[in-house]
């Protein structure tokens, strides 16, 4: 596995560690990891071998380990136990919206599981009685989720 790939998985541990409700201390430090073995890019496997990678600015002792699990084995068990806790359509939805894992977590209370069932509920109006997600956020997401834009029934009301 290459750093790009690790980097991948360090950046998913920090969005579905953001999705989890986890402290937002957890998804910075992931991605701050991420960006760090992205930029060893074919250098990281001697960073591991070395012990260098601990001394990287970003890489504690615990990311230290991840980042060996999924050198090794392709994944880590705190990232299986995050991907079965959170859905892939939110995850989709988390990562082309911009919205903040805490909106989407109010999606997911809302019912919406994926982009299908978010434009489903912007068509019937539901998403528009939740907090934060006034007009100008609900045509953003339109355009990012319904085909046509405005989707079925025009602006959600």
């Amino acid at each position: 596995m290459d750093a790009g790939e690790i980097a991948g998985m360090l950046e998913e541990l920090a969005d579905l560690s953001d999705l989890s409700g986890e402290t937002p201390f957890k998804g910075r430090a992931y991605r701050k990891a991420a960006a760090a073995v992205r930029s060893l890019g074919p250098g990281l496997d001697e960073a591991i071998e070395s012990g260098k990678l601990r001394e990287v600015d970003g890489i504690g002792e615990a990311i230290f380990e991840k980042i060996c699990a999924l050198r090794s084995r392709g994944t880590h068990p705190t990232l299986e136990r995050l991907r079965a806790s959170v859905p892939g359509g939110l995850r989709e939805i988390y990562r082309r919206s911009g919205l903040s894992a805490r909106k989407v977590m109010a999606l997911r209370d809302l019912g919406v599981g994926c982009p299908e069932d978010l434009a489903k509920a912007m068509a019937d109006g539901g998403v528009s009685g939740l907090k934060g997600f006034d007009r100008k956020t609900i045509e953003r997401l339109k355009a990012i989720f319904c085909r046509g834009g405005a989707g079925p029934g025009g602006a959600a009301g």
